[in-house]
């Protein structure tokens, strides 16, 4: 990734409008079991931890939960 691209992306002010894009669509939180509003407690050096470990490689995303959604299996071996 182009340097000047990943210190936009790991400043304060861009992850600071991502959150706030987050808070707005009123989720429940990550996978890691923090909600929204524990987060927002320590706003400002959960940003700065986030920022750091971005630009210095060291953050590691959590794998995303798989769900399956059981669908109803259609025969269609007979004309209906």
């Amino acid at each position: 990734m182009d340097s000047s691209m990943l210190k936009t992306l790991c400043s304060i002010d861009h992850l600071l409008s991502s959150w706030d894009i987050i808070k707005s669509k009123n989720s429940s939180g990550g996978i890691d079991g923090e909600s929204i509003s524990e987060f927002d407690k320590n706003l400002k050096d959960n940003l700065q931890e986030l920022a750091d470990e971005l630009s210095t490689g060291k953050w590691i995303p959590h794998p995303y939960l798989k769900i399956e959604i059981p669908k109803n299996k259609m025969d269609y071996s007979k004309p209906e």
